[in-house]
């Protein structure tokens, strides 16, 4: 049986836990996404749902995978040998390439 997954309120989730782990300011965080701090304090009380072009953004800032942002445990939905192919991460030059154009487009 699959369970229904809010990815949006995960993202808000993964921004709360990720700016109190690390004692990063808002305003920090608002100014690499090119957005108002009310914004950010916006998505950490899910007062505000975030675009899904910041999943590649905030994995890149915090330094983690798309999936650490998602919320996704991905050992429950992909094979290893899957998960070597997609998993994006700061290391890979596809990755800054992508992030780089949501930058540019923001």
């Amino acid at each position: 049986m699959k369970t229904n997954i809010d990815i949006k309120y995960n993202i808000c989730n993964f921004i709360d836990q990720k700016l109190n782990e690390t004692n990063i300011a808002n305003t920090e965080l608002a100014k690499y996404l090119k957005l108002g701090e009310s914004t950010i304090r916006g998505y950490r009380t899910h007062k505000i749902t975030p675009p899904y072009s910041i999943i590649p953004l905030l994995a890149d800032y915090f330094n983690v995978t798309i999936f650490d942002v998602l919320g996704l445990d991905t050992s429950t939905y992909l094979s290893p040998e899957d998960m070597e192919l997609i998993t994006l991460n700061t290391t890979n030059d596809k990755f800054h390439e992508i992030v780089n154009k949501i930058k540019e487009s923001i």
